[in-house]
């Protein structure tokens, strides 16, 4: 079986609200290729990012604040 490139882009404080002024990442959307993310708490960048790498919560990776 193949795996399938992914591309993630990781754009801070995007949301669908604000798609419309970034037609090129609107138009990606607009193909299907967005999805949503529940955020966690902690809400800072370093929780969020590592709940999205590893698919767990902040209490199952352990990152839960930035530095």
């Amino acid at each position: 079986m193949t795996q399938q490139p992914l591309v993630l882009i990781n754009a801070v404080g995007l949301t669908a609200r604000l798609l419309a002024h970034a037609p090129r990442l609107n138009a990606l959307a607009g193909d299907g290729w967005s999805r949503t993310l529940v955020e966690v708490v902690p809400a800072v960048t370093c929780s969020a990012q590592a709940s999205l790498l590893t698919g767990q919560l902040p209490q199952g990776h352990g990152i839960v604040g930035n530095g």
